[in-house]
């Protein structure tokens, strides 16, 4: 079937900003609570199922992490995403797929106090129908719900619809609702991670953003 909404993940996928995460102290903690793991091993999962657990812990449970731990991090984090960019080639593409009337939604669950602010400055809020943060419309920590609302919203099914991504949980989360992705290996993950295992719904890795256009523009043509 035709695909007639692409949707896009941000942090590695379409913006230059994983070595930031890296470059954080987030890493303390997340080894603490995962035991001695790297980021890239982390985000096999949905990373934001961590601070839900931490934010929402019980007064006689073991905290991990302080509400101040928390907050200096996501502090930091905002501070230095300031002055990333976007992935040579991106704007390009979304331009392209705008021309040819193709529903182009952006789905992050980072915050959008530090995505939101990125867009604007770089001029990439026009691209968009529709921008979901991890705060703002549902406030899900997990992808699911938030595709199925991308789904109801447009009145598309999951067949009309193709993803992408930097990150084996994005995958996992898309292959739930039956929606087609392609997994890029300049972010977060290599090769490596998404082939460890069989997901159905990837239709290609690939290694650049001149290969995810050359994908994508053949799925819509």
């Amino acid at each position: 079937m035709q695909k007639k909404m692409v949707i896009f993940d941000f942090d590695g996928t379409i913006w230059d900003s994983i070595k930031e995460v890296e470059l954080n102290n987030i890493e303390k903690f997340k080894e603490e609570y995962r035991g001695q793991i790297s980021i890239s091993e982390l985000y096999t999962h949905n990373v934001n199922i961590f601070f839900n657990l931490e934010k929402n812990r019980k007064e006689n449970e073991k905290r991990l992490v302080s509400d101040e731990e928390l907050e200096l991090v996501e502090k930091r984090y905002t501070e230095r995403k300031r002055s990333t960019l976007p992935w040579q080639g991106v704007k390009e593409l979304m331009q392209e797929l705008k021309d040819k009337n193709i529903l182009i939604s952006l789905l992050s669950l980072t915050r959008s106090g530090n995505t939101d602010p990125l867009l604007e400055k770089h001029d990439f809020k026009k691209y968009f129908s529709d921008i979901i943060f991890g705060d703002n419309v549902l406030g899900k920590i997990s992808k699911v719900e938030n595709f199925e609302y991308l789904l109801k919203k447009n009145n598309l099914v999951a067949d009309e619809v193709v993803f992408v991504t930097d990150t084996l949980s994005d995958v996992r989360e898309a292959n739930s609702v039956g929606i087609d992705t392609i997994a890029v290996t300049y972010g977060q993950h290599n090769r490596e991670f998404f082939e460890r295992e069989k997901n159905q719904n990837v239709l290609f890795i690939v290694d650049s953003v001149s290969e995810l256009s050359e994908k994508l523009l053949n799925l819509i043509n």
